[in-house]
């Protein structure tokens, strides 16, 4: 991270709370599933460029450089 913090300004839309995160984590316990993505936005975008990765590199260009 920066000092001034634009890193953490530039991810805020990413940012999930500790708590909500635990609760789900704790929900899959147990349960057949070997990933929990978070948040769901990331998800939907890991499974699109999953099938669709020229695409998915045309669409993203920047949006996911955050460093």
């Amino acid at each position: 991270m920066t000092s001034d913090g634009s890193y953490l300004k530039s991810v805020d839309r990413f940012l999930l709370e500790p708590d909500v995160v635990a609760r789900k984590i704790v929900k899959i316990i147990g349960k057949n599933k070997r990933e929990l993505n978070l948040p769901v936005l990331l998800n939907l975008a890991h499974k699109f460029y999953t099938l669709f990765p020229k695409l998915a590199d045309k669409l993203a260009g920047e949006t996911f450089n955050y460093k």
